[in-house]
């Protein structure tokens, strides 16, 4: 997120746009949790910033891609993969 922030043509609130990005994020989430009876174990939440810094939301996904195009190692585990599996052994107990 920082990385495409900084390579970004922001002019406004720069410094601070990847911290209220995540803010916007958690927010969301939050309200889909406490307004939809339901486990969802992840969502993608589709951000945008305007050009003087606003954070729009573009989208929820219950259910979001896992392709982004990132060569993986073999020993390598995406960390929303990594998550899910957290999560369900959470909701399980163990």
């Amino acid at each position: 997120m920082g990385e495409a922030v900084a390579k970004s043509n922001l002019t406004v609130g720069r410094a601070d746009a990847s911290s209220r990005l995540q803010q916007a994020a958690l927010l969301i989430a939050k309200g889909i949790e406490s307004q939809i009876p339901a486990h969802f174990g992840e969502l993608g939440i589709d951000l945008a910033l305007d050009t003087g810094g606003r954070v729009w939301l573009l989208e929820v996904n219950s259910k979001p891609s896992k392709n982004d195009n990132t060569p993986l190692t073999d020993n390598k585990t995406r960390p929303s993969v990594r998550m899910v599996i957290q999560y369900s052994r959470f909701l399980s107990g163990f």
